[in-house]
């Protein structure tokens, strides 16, 4: 039975590899987007802020009620 077990694994590797060689030509085409994301990074901290601001806006109102 392991030895059946290690050619099956052996098939597994072999798939894999085949895969990795897939993955190879869209990285160049994940590439452009990972500057998009960096400039995702500055907008989420500009958010933060605005959320500092809802919550002294929220407060307020909790002492009007």
């Amino acid at each position: 039975m392991r030895s059946q077990e290690s050619g099956v694994r052996s098939q597994e590797s072999g798939v894999r590899s085949q895969k990795s060689e897939v993955n190879n030509p869209q990285s160049p085409v994940a590439n452009p987007q990972s500057p998009i994301t960096n400039y995702q990074l500055p907008i989420t901290n500009y958010q933060l802020p605005i959320t500092n601001s809802f919550s002294s806006l929220k407060t307020p109102s909790t002492n009007l009620f």
